[in-house]
């Protein structure tokens, strides 16, 4: 509780305002007409010296008595001469605590509200209104009232030093109801026996729970209000689970140029178009299959867009989701091609997974994910390639310069349709293929900026080998044999194909004409690849690095006997041109190997970065499936060599520019040569 101890700090407060200056105005007239009684015969101003304790008592008392001010105005006066001194006090102390950085501003701010909070005060729109006590007759009731901290200016230190952030600390409450009128001797004589509060003395003030949290929720307002007006805190800023999801993308232009060698072999069979359409006839006259273009120059501008997004919901556990430009026949290109009298592209789901991490060392993923596999090169898989399935990694470092892991995964490559054959009553069960795989690997850091890092990885294709069908009359294109699920969705080119019914003769048909045949092409071989993996990468100056890549694979699945069994369709020998109905043998094989050096910045990041790369690529038929291998060399797919070499070179923030030149020419088989001219325009964000 605070009582008046001196007059200076009566009258200054008085001053302050219209109702406290008419009230010293009335003190004065009355000492005057009471000096005049007393036959003093003059005035002393009792106001303009310092006063005891005792004398503020007096003037109070007399103050009532004489009616000059009534009990409410007594309690008003007491009330204001409290909140200031109150406020002098708790600012002084809270701009030291602030300034000198003891006390953080969103400490101070808390200190303020638990303040509020324990003492269950109102706020100062309410204190006057609120009724807390009963009416009684006397006046030293006013001295129960709880002493709480006053509205105290609280400097934002980040702000312009005349700028100050206002809490507003509810006002004292001083439980003192309006009485009625008494004999002035009545209260003269209650005021004189009022006690003395001992210093220090809190008395609480009772309010009911649902008093308490009106007055927090009016609390929390005016402070959220002042916060956002003063800038201490982001009031508007987004909710908590939005700051558990970040978002990633990038854009890529280009400008593509395909330039054919003139001698390249014109009846090249297109295989993917076979196989996604009606089957062929291939025993028509003439016969007019899809073919590739191996012969025209053509140029194409493309897109890609790809937009990600990655949930933390909850410390071991996300989801990652990634959207992109690109079709839903080819997984190895995110690349749209434009020119469609500005048709709308499209924007699908590239990938969805979980990831869940059940200890520091092992990682769980589910769903649509990125590539899991470590990868120098893209002699096994394209960069755009998503897998869909499930996998896991455990990685183990022994000390700080060994880091080693091993991957595991299982991955629908392609499922049995459920009413496959759909116009036969004999169903075929579940053929599904699978991708089964397996990776050790790890890296070694030296102190003199020199890595190693490698890897030896198995991958077992399940089911993917085209088999022969039993004996199916096959006259028209609309029957179904029961191998036709075993036929590849998708293929680019290369790998060896073969035919996959078993046409039986159609009866009354001319025997010297051939029965109508209708067919579809499976791969001739299995697939079970090992890979072999190696990065050597030097640090030179800043941040600059040269980088050398290897990558060596087999097939250990194939047999040049068992796919000549199978009476292969392509990769076979030419025949002389004075002999084109030539005995030709298979000449496709089982083995890769991929090298390039890369110098300069691994990733541009600022203008002004740059980067180089040259490499030569050797892949044979079948030494990796041509589905998903990458599908800018050769425009893509197996039996292939050449060079390829290119540079990029940054001109904004997280922007670039580069240039790839491809140059590949076939390995065995039918020539066919293609160079590859890229020119892109780069961004990421």
């Amino acid at each position: 509780m605070i009582i008046i101890r001196h007059s200076s700090v009566l009258l200054p407060q008085l001053a302050q305002s219209r109702l406290w200056l008419a009230i010293a105005l009335m003190t004065g007239a009355n000492s005057w007409a009471i000096a005049a009684e007393n036959n003093t015969g003059k005035v002393n101003a009792p106001l303009a010296a310092p006063i005891s304790a005792d004398s503020s008592k007096e003037l109070l008392r007399y103050l009532i008595n004489s009616k000059s001010l009534s009990l409410n105005d007594a309690q008003n006066l007491l009330q204001q001469l409290r909140n200031e001194q109150s406020k002098k006090t708790s600012e002084d102390l809270l701009k030291s605590l602030i300034n000198s950085k003891a006390l953080s501003l969103s400490d101070a701010q808390k200190l303020v509200e638990n303040l509020r909070s324990s003492q269950g005060q109102a706020t100062p729109k309410e204190a006057g209104t609120t009724p807390v006590a009963k009416a009684e007759n006397t006046v030293n009731k006013t001295e129960n009232a709880v002493p709480v901290p006053a509205p105290v200016a609280i400097a934002n230190p980040n702000a312009d030093k005349k700028t100050e952030t206002v809490v507003n600390t509810p006002a004292p409450v001083i439980p003192v109801t309006a009485t009625p009128p008494v004999a002035t001797a009545a209260i003269e004589k209650k005021v004189e026996a009022a006690p003395v509060e001992p210093a220090g003395r809190v008395r609480a003030v009772y309010l009911p729970d649902s008093e308490r949290q009106k007055i927090r929720d009016e609390l929390k307002a005016e402070v959220l209000a002042a916060a956002k007006k003063e800038g201490w805190i982001q009031v508007d800023a987004a909710p908590e689970w939005t700051r558990r999801i970040s978002f990633s993308g990038d854009m890529m232009l280009r400008q593509q140029g395909e330039l054919y060698d003139d001698r390249n072999y014109d009846q090249a069979l297109n295989f993917q178009a076979i196989n996604s359409d009606k089957p062929l006839n291939i025993f028509a006259n003439p016969l007019t299959p899809p073919i590739l273009n191996t012969t025209k120059n053509r140029q194409a501008t493309r897109l890609r867009v790809r937009l990600g997004m990655q949930a933390q919901i909850a410390d071991n556990l996300d989801a990652n989701f990634r959207f992109t430009t690109g079709n839903t026949v080819s997984p190895v290109s995110s690349n749209q091609t434009l020119g469609s009298d500005f048709a709308k592209v499209n924007f699908l789901l590239d990938r969805a997974s979980l990831r869940y991490r059940p200890t520091s060392n092992l990682t769980l993923l589910g769903g649509r994910m990125a590539n899991p596999w470590l990868a120098a090169t893209d002699l096994v898989w394209d960069k755009d390639l998503s897998f869909d399935g499930w996998a896991g990694q455990y990685k183990r470092a022994f000390g700080e310069q060994i880091h080693t892991f091993a991957t595991m995964g299982m991955f629908s490559v392609e499922s049995t349709e459920g009413n496959f054959p759909s116009k036969s009553q004999f169903k075929v069960g579940s053929h599904d293929k699978w991708l089964y795989g397996i990776q050790l690997g790890g890296d070694w850091r030296g102190k003199d900026g020199l890595s190693l890092r490698g890897s030896l990885a198995y991958y077992d294709f399940a089911n993917v080998q085209g088999e022969l069908s039993s004996p199916c009359d096959a006259w028209t294109d609309s029957v179904a044999c029961d191998t036709d699920h075993t036929r590849p969705t998708f293929v680019q080119k290369g790998n060896t194909m073969r035919l996959l019914r078993n046409v039986t003769t159609q009866l009354g048909a001319d025997p010297t004409k051939p029965s109508p045949t209708f067919e579809y092409y499976g791969l001739a071989s299995p697939y079970r690849v090992v890979e072999l993996s190696t990065t050597i990468d030097q640090a030179l100056s800043g941040k600059l690095h040269s980088q050398f890549d290897v990558s060596v694979v087999k097939n250990l699945a194939f047999s040049e006997t068992g796919i000549s069994n199978r009476d292969p369709v392509n990769n076979l020998s030419p025949c002389p041109v004075n002999n084109q109905a030539c005995d030709q043998k298979f000449n496709g094989g089982d083995m890769g190997y991929q090298l390039q050096l890369r110098v300069g910045y691994p990733q541009i990041r600022e203008y002004g970065q740059w980067n180089t790369l040259f490499g030569y690529r050797y892949v044979e038929s079948d030494a990796v499936m041509d589905a998903f291998t990458d599908s800018d060399f050769h425009l893509g797919g197996t039996n292939s060599k050449g060079y390829y070499l290119g540079g990029s070179f940054g001109f904004s923030k997280n922007s670039w520019l580069s240039a790839r030149w491809l140059s590949a020419t076939e390995v065995e088989g039918e020539p066919f040569a293609v160079d590859v001219l890229q020119l892109d325009v780069n961004t990421r964000f």
